[in-house]
Order: structure tokens, then C-alpha cells, then sequence
């Protein structure tokens, strides 16, 4: 995976969380998809179940007034040679 594509997927994903828009969202994922944080990890067998979870996601944001996502700084730290 590029540089370029990585910073695409983010790009998109910060204008559907801006958006706040769940399907927007979930429409940047293949299933089954895990995701993982520093102190957590998500399992997501399928888009319904992603979709559901990410609707009170959103619905959370839209409560406290959240303006806006961006991306101020972009870097990564390849895998692998096989991952990017």
C-alpha cells in the first residue's frame, strides 16, 4: 500500500466522521475487519454489525458538538515489506 493510499483512506474517513456519517464510514472497511488502538481492539464481522456499533459512535459526537476531524500530522511505520 502507497504512501498516497494510506493518506486517502484517512482523508476520506476524516470527512465522514465530519460528516457524521456512519455508513460513510463503515464504507471504508472490507469485512470481516479488526481494529485496534494502543488499549483496545474491535472485531467487525460484517458491515451491519460495524454500522450499528458506529451509529451510537457518531450519535456521540453529534451530542457534544463536535465540529470537525482532521489530519494534522501524517506519517506510518511500515509492517512489513508483504504490508507497507
Amino acid at each position: 500500500m502507497t504512501t498516497t493510499a494510506i493518506r486517502a483512506f484517512f482523508d476520506g474517513y476524516a470527512r465522514a466522521f465530519t460528516a457524521l456519517d456512519a455508513a460513510a464510514i463503515c464504507a471504508h472497511y472490507q469485512f470481516p475487519v479488526q481494529i485496534l488502538s494502543e488499549d483496545t481492539g474491535y472485531v467487525f464481522r460484517d458491515r451491519a454489525e460495524m454500522l450499528a456499533d458506529m451509529t451510537g459512535f457518531v450519535a456521540f459526537y453529534d451530542k457534544v458538538d463536535f465540529a470537525a476531524a482532521r489530519i494534522e500530522r501524517f506519517s506510518y511505520q511500515p509492517l512489513s515489506k508483504a504490508f507497507g
